[in-house]
């Protein structure tokens, strides 16, 4: 029973921020995470990269 209230209490804060324009983590709606690329991480690989995101 308290999964399925606990379930509805973050349903209805999820549709909320939704309704604001708001992420959970507080970024709006076209608001993005840091991105990097760097190329040749694996120096003995051929065309290796490191992508991070957040």
């Amino acid at each position: 029973m308290s999964e399925e209230i606990t379930a509805d209490i973050l349903t209805t804060h999820i549709l909320d921020l939704a309704a604001s324009g708001k992420r959970m983590d507080g970024r709006s709606a076209d608001q993005y995470r840091p991105v990097s690329v760097e190329i040749g991480f694996v120096t003995t690989a051929d065309g290796s990269a490191l992508a991070r995101i957040g």
